[in-house]
């Protein structure tokens, strides 16, 4: 037997056998079972130091495919399969090369076999052709989960800090009703619910609560104090887990993606703002942006204007006014005007964008002067990815802590220095003068309340954010006793790429920072604020529109013509008023002259045969008329 480069070559007088697997999976070789069975009775474990899930290949020369799987399911042979190892059943692990004539085949058990859902199947997984020396697939495990028969697999799994459920239960649960109603959130259930839909198996939860003194052990900060026998002790998670009463059930466990134990951050107090942020901190980004397409959009159609011709440029802002950028400009800056537009229409406009300049000058001026007295502070980091963006320098009093947030981006992130506890307060002290000083500390819940006695000796500002995030691991960590571990190790493992735990991290992780001595940040002023104004700066805005409208249409209707029996007078749009007091008199007379037809009218009806009166009223009428209208 040979290894290289991860590769077991198995050579023997009759084939050539390649096998590809881990380099850290070991390769056993037996010439019969018995001795498979010797090394088994002994201490042999089949587990490794990190508990990552390891599958032994164990190459039996003298039997085939059917002979032993007639063995392993002899009554004779259950004694081996109840061998105390780490985690279960050990032949929940292997997988079987069995020699046969024109091929090797790769053989693994499934839990069920057609004489029933509790008995052990050796199923066939690849088979290797001696001839073609090639493999008939590249399957190492099975990438789904079989069809069992109709049997019933229990997938086994702790879900341990990572459930959100945990935080929402109070007391112990002791009824099995309280237990059926719980609702499964976190990390560890999503997980399992995702790589579900692609490997044809279901997830089912049923929850048991453990010890309250092995949880004490494992989980020892995990939840508030309770009394129990005389003593101050923690009250115990509620572990959720299938407790295994046949082979169908299946014990998995991985570790947390990420673990926030007993593990804090001390970050030095935000950096204040420069003369430049203070500038432009008066608004938010969608205001500033508004403000500049408002004058972008004056100038361009300005400029747009200055192409066509003088009556198009006099019907806008009008002939007296030759300089329009400089008047827009002025305009911005409170400066009085000194050629005002000829046009009504284009002095209402000119109201409204004064109107709009006045509510920028006036929010601008009160809070710009507010942040040049006061000195604010940028808000505190509130993730770790605050810290690497505005590079700060992290520090940590262990090298066990891992600074490790999102998978993609391990490689981004600075080293984290390990220095002392006091070495790193001398550090801080040097720098405290120094408004910007960008550190933080990492931390051990134990070393907290030392941290804050000396930091308040020497008068240090600091903001502890609680429940920082940290990972633990690159990947996940196995522990199981299933050969189906693998498969799920590598499904799992192989979300990490496409951002699904990025994801996952987020949604159940970063809602749980808190904050203390959180600098209040500044108030800037949005849209929201600043909408009354706006609003009526846009009414204006549409009124000046109707007003254009009107005026032209006025104009339009009133052009001087000539009618069939009367003289209108021409009415120009620039004498309205002079004319409209010329024509005053006249409309009385009309009034007049109608009043007079009226009432001969009503005369000549109750008195037909008054014929002078008749013609009296007929010859006043004519002779009005003619002083004013007829020719």
């Amino acid at each position: 037997m040979s290894k290289s480069d991860g590769k077991f070559s198995v050579f023997n007088s009759h084939f050539h056998l390649r096998v590809r697997i881990n380099s850290l999976s070991p390769l056993l070789v037996f010439t019969d079972t018995t001795k498979m069975f010797d090394i088994f009775d002994t201490t042999f474990r089949i587990y490794r130091d990190g508990h990552n899930p390891i599958t032994h290949f164990l190459f039996v020369q003298n039997m085939t495919f059917d002979q032993l799987s007639l063995l392993l399911m002899l009554e004779v042979f259950q004694r081996y399969q109840k061998i105390p190892t780490f985690g279960g059943s050990i032949f929940e692990y292997l997988i079987f090369i069995t020699n046969e004539a024109d091929t090797v085949q790769l053989s693994t058990f499934e839990w069920f076999s057609p004489h029933g859902c509790d008995q052990l199947q050796l199923s066939k997984l690849n088979s290797f052709n001696k001839k073609s020396q090639k493999w008939n697939s590249k399957l190492e495990y099975y990438e789904k989960f079989l069809n069992y028969h109709n049997c019933e697999l229990i997938m086994m799994l702790p879900t341990l800090r990572d459930d959100e459920s945990l935080e929402h239960m109070s007391g112990y649960m002791t009824s099995d009703k309280d237990l059926r109603n719980i609702e499964f959130k976190g990390i560890s259930p999503e997980i399992l619910r995702i790589i579900s839909k692609n490997h044809n198996f279901t997830i089912d939860y049923q929850p048991v609560i453990m010890s309250i003194f092995w949880m004490r052990d494992i989980f020892n900060s995990s939840i508030e104090a309770v009394k129990l026998e005389g003593k101050e002790l923690k009250k115990p998670h509620i572990y959720f887990e299938i407790v295994p009463a046949t082979i169908r059930h299946v014990y998995l466990t991985f570790s947390n993606v990420v673990s926030n134990l007993n593990i804090l951050m001390f970050v030095t107090p935000a950096e204040t703002y420069t003369a430049y942020e203070k500038f432009i901190l008066p608004f938010d980004m969608l205001t500033w942006i508004l403000v500049l397409t408002t004058f972008v959009a004056t100038f361009l159609s300005i400029f747009i204007i200055n192409h066509f011709s003088k009556s198009a440029q006099s019907l806008v802002y009008g002939h007296k006014v030759d300089t329009p950028f400089w008047n827009v400009i002025s305009i911005f800056f409170g400066i009085s005007q000194t050629r005002l537009p000829n046009r009504n229409f284009s002095r209402f406009i000119l109201l409204i964008f004064i109107y709009f300049c006045l509510i920028f000058r006036t929010c601008f001026q009160s809070k710009f002067f507010e942040f040049m007295t006061s000195e604010p502070r940028k808000p505190p980091p509130k993730t770790l990815e605050d810290l690497l963006t505005r590079s700060y320098t992290v520090y940590t009093v262990s090298s066990t802590f891992a600074v490790k947030y999102k998978y993609s981006e391990l490689e981004k992130w600075p080293p984290v220095k390990v220095v002392k506890s006091r070495s790193f307060l001398n550090l801080y002290s040097t720098q405290s003068q120094n408004s910007s000083a960008k550190l933080a500390l990492i931390v051990d819940e134990i070393f907290t309340n030392y941290f804050d006695s000396i930091s308040k000796q020497r008068n240090h500002e600091w903001n502890k954010l609680d429940s920082v995030l940290f990972t633990t691991h690159d990947n996940f960590i196995f522990f199981g006793s299933c050969f189906y571990a693998g498969m799920l190790h590598r499904a799992i493992n192989n979300l990490i790429p496409t951002g699904v735990m990025d994801y996952l991290i987020e949604n159940f992780y970063t809602k749980r920072w808190k904050f203390e001595n959180e600098e209040a940040e500044p108030k800037v002023l949005s849209l929201d604020d600043l909408s009354f104004g706006f609003n009526i700066w846009l009414g204006s805005c549409l009124v000046s529109f109707v007003a254009f409208a009107a005026e032209h249409g006025i104009a339009y209707i009133l052009r001087p013509k000539k009618l069939k029996f009367a003289k209108v007078l021409p009415i120009r749009y620039k004498n309205m008023f002079q004319e409209s007091r010329n024509l005053s008199p006249d409309l009385i007379n009309i009034f007049r002259v109608q009043k007079a037809a009226y009432d001969c009218s009503q005369s000549l009806t109750a008195n037909v045969d008054d014929e002078n009166l008749v013609l009296d009223s007929i010859v006043l009428l004519r002779a009005q008329s003619e002083s004013n209208w007829f020719f």
